[in-house]
């Protein structure tokens, strides 16, 4: 995993923050809960705008080891930007995920104390050729920015005609505040 602090020199496992006067409170709990009709436990996505999280003090650039789940076809059938804090919530996530896939793949381990997981959902398409993919996480002084690339397939490509619902979800450093998502919209020809 790359880490890097603003203009400072690169880190290996660590985000940078400045001295803080006052602890950063977490808004969020929690995620989606499992099953077709997801309902929120006990918390709601985390919203929060640029400005509001203040200047930025490190960057993460997630590579496949922070992936932990990458699929097309999934359980997320509506769009969703989710901060995920703990084990309980996680689990809920990845029933979800998996929901269509029997036996589920074994959870992926994480450790709550120092990370976090992004999850970035489309939501369901009427065929393939979409995906969404988490860029980059940028630590703020009261929270995150997370940046993400939806892709949609060009007029020219063929496409399979089934319903899919792209998600990504990444391990990031565990952080304290508010979550800004940024989103880039692609258009991936075909030749």
């Amino acid at each position: 995993m790359r880490y890097a602090a603003g203009d400072r020199d690169a880190l290996e496992g660590e985000w940078v923050y400045p001295s803080m006067d006052r602890p950063l409170s977490i808004p969020w709990r929690g995620v989606l809960a499992a099953g077709p009709s997801a309902a929120v436990i006990g918390c709601r996505e985390p919203t929060a705008t640029l400005a509001e999280i203040g200047a930025r003090v490190s960057v993460f650039q997630p590579d496949s080891a922070a992936t932990l789940i990458h699929e097309h076809w999934s359980g997320f059938r509506t769009a969703s930007r989710l901060v995920v804090t703990d084990a309980i919530s996680w689990g809920a996530v990845w029933r979800q995920a998996y929901a269509s896939v029997s036996p589920q793949p074994p959870q992926r381990a994480v450790n709550f104390s120092t990370e976090a997981v992004i999850v970035a959902s489309l939501g369901e398409r009427g065929t393939g050729g979409f995906d969404i993919r988490v860029d980059s996480v940028v630590a703020h002084e009261g929270g995150i920015a997370v940046y993400l690339t939806t892709v949609a397939p060009g007029a020219s490509c063929f496409t399979p005609q089934s319903l899919t619902q792209p998600v990504h979800a990444v391990r990031v450093p565990w952080v304290h505040g508010s979550a800004y998502f940024e989103e880039r919209a692609v258009v991936r020809e075909c030749r």
